[in-house]
């Protein structure tokens, strides 16, 4: 939607085949949508726009040489398995750009080593109000500590896409399992 040329947008994550699935579901909607499929040139690892000399790509922290890049947008698929120095070389490709976009999905992980628990510390103090932030937008869903994880009104809090993309009859007998 940005008149700049020469936007890059990439869908990154530990491996191709994980960034991949950010990037399919990409091109799902621009294959069903009758403009943009007119406009984008859909590729297996790549969304070309080549009006504006963009595109949005695939990219894995199995990616040697990631430096160099000057990102519009990224969305980090599983920010708990990516290395902190493929992060930090993404975060700082955007700095030449007007208004860039950067996203990051995850489940928790269990590192709190890791860039993954740093961000989520940062999430929790801009949501909670202790750091300012406007740029910063966090959307975590999770369970206060004291909730009976055996609750299903706790999965449903946790679990925003619960009934369409994880069923409730799974979470039910992962819970009895457990």
């Amino acid at each position: 939607c940005q008149r700049e040329r020469g936007l890059q947008l990439y869908a990154a994550a530990g491996d191709r085949q994980q960034a991949r699935l950010v990037h399919d579901v990409s091109k799902a909607m621009v294959l069903r949508d009758p403009d943009l499929s007119k406009r984008a040139e859909v590729l297996r690892n790549e969304i070309r726009y080549p009006d504006r000399d963009s595109f949005f790509r695939v990219l894995s922290s199995e990616t040697s040489g990631a430096h160099g890049f000057n990102s519009s947008m990224i969305v980090l698929d599983e920010l708990h398995v990516l290395e902190r120095e493929f992060v930090n070389v993404l975060m700082t490709s955007v700095g030449a750009r007007r208004e860039p976009l950067i996203l990051a999905i995850s489940t928790s992980g269990f590192d709190q080593t890791s860039i993954c628990f740093e961000k989520y510390q940062y999430a929790k103090g801009v949501r909670d109000g202790h750091i300012a932030d406007a740029a910063f937008m966090p959307i975590l869903y999770e369970a206060p500590p004291e909730a009976d994880w055996k609750d299903p009104e706790v999965w449903a809090a946790v679990n925003p896409n619960l009934g369409v993309s994880i069923s409730h009859e799974y979470l039910e007998r992962e819970c009895q399992r457990a």
